[in-house]
């Protein structure tokens, strides 16, 4: 981890598209040394984005660019950006010895685009916004049934659905639900660590801890940075009596996503019953700053 450039989940970035903070106010609540900040036209069949990566120390641009591109490429228009930004963040690699960027998810733009939306309302914990997120990542595989990405998050959404506060599936139906997208996801590309995560759940309420944590760290090897994953790690090993390596996921998960009550919360509990209450209490405190109506802080 030390050694590479760590990139917050999209969760803790969705949380400023609406907001009114600037780009270096929301790089300093996340606690970030840099934001890459743009925006996005549409003009007919032309999309034209600016953006910018500035650096919170001191407020200069270190890289900008501009780029235009017909939107029936916009993954030729995400490459682009992608390439630029690579050889700005990693100036000391030649573009001959960079490594290739990843394959597309899909390449159908409009599954992509119900994976975005999708995407977008799984990161808003609500009940009916669950519901959206399902409805648009189902959505996004029946138009591209080949597209892993979007039935792990898919997955996702039913493992989250039948419990409380959302209530949408009973708890059988839910989890068979998660089971059966997970597996899809996995049969497509073994690779997806939400994926994989999804299934060490869904393996942790059938009973079969053993495989369960293997998938977890499966799921953590191939992204350590993903916070999600590090959070349900966390409370796996919580509730395997694992108290000490329940805190270490936790403080990871509230590292790369500090702007979450959930993390916050979490981490906190967690570290109460570690009998660190005065570490516990500062924990809990953002979380109520962040959230004031999160019930399990205040108590």
């Amino acid at each position: 981890r030390d050694s590479q450039r760590t990139v917050l989940p999209t969760s803790s970035v969705f949380k400023y598209t609406s907001s009114d903070l600037d780009a270096l106010s929301a790089g300093r609540a996340l606690g970030v040394d840099a934001v890459l900040s743009g925006t996005l036209q549409r003009d007919g069949d032309r999309v034209r984005v600016t953006a910018q990566l500035i650096t919170l120390d001191d407020g200069k641009t270190v890289w900008s660019g501009k780029f235009e591109q017909d939107y029936g490429n916009v993954f030729t228009l995400q490459d682009s950006i992608a390439e630029k930004l690579s050889a700005a963040l990693e100036p000391e690699i030649t573009s001959d010895s960079r490594p290739p960027l990843a394959e597309h998810a899909t390449e159908n733009r409009e599954a992509y685009q119900a994976y975005l939306m999708g995407l977008y309302f799984w990161t808003r914990r609500t009940k009916p916004n669950l519901s959206k997120a399902i409805d648009y990542l189902e959505e996004a595989v029946k138009k591209d049934p080949t597209f892993a990405l979007a039935f792990a998050h898919l997955a996702d959404c039913y493992y989250l659905s039948y419990q409380t506060p959302y209530s949408l599936f009973k708890l059988d139906e839910g989890l068979s639900r998660a089971e059966a997208a997970a597996a899809r996801a996995l049969q497509l590309d073994d690779r997806v660590p939400e994926a994989h995560m999804v299934k060490a759940g869904a393996l942790a309420q059938r009973g079969d801890y053993e495989q369960a944590d293997q998938e977890f760290q499966r799921a953590l090897q191939l992204n350590p940075n993903h916070a999600t994953a590090h959070l349900r790690y966390g409370y796996f090993l919580f509730f395997s009596s694992r108290l000490k390596e329940s805190v270490e996921q936790m403080k990871l998960a509230q590292e790369l996503d500090p702007v979450s009550p959930i993390s916050n919360t979490a981490l906190g509990y967690a570290l109460s019953m570690a009998r660190n209450p005065d570490e516990a209490i500062k924990f809990f405190i953002k979380a109520i700053e962040l959230q004031p109506e999160t019930v399990v802080a205040h108590f």
